[in-house]
């Protein structure tokens, strides 16, 4: 997954990267590294794809 990516799984789920920090239970600095070009885990980057690919919002999967 790019940072483009990301960002894009980010803003179709409607998650701020303080939210999304909050809900991947990751730091904000992380959250921010991913949308800026640090690795993104593949768990991480599954877990998006198929949340945007079903339509889930994060309250569905928690």
């Amino acid at each position: 997954m790019t940072p483009e990516q990301f960002s894009a799984a980010l803003k179709a789920l409607g998650l701020t990267q303080t939210a999304a920090a909050e809900f991947l239970g990751r730091s904000l600095r992380q959250v921010s590294a991913y949308a800026n070009g640090a690795r993104i885990p593949l768990a991480t980057a599954k877990l998006l794809r198929l949340m945007v690919w079903l339509n889930l919002k994060p309250s569905d999967v928690q």
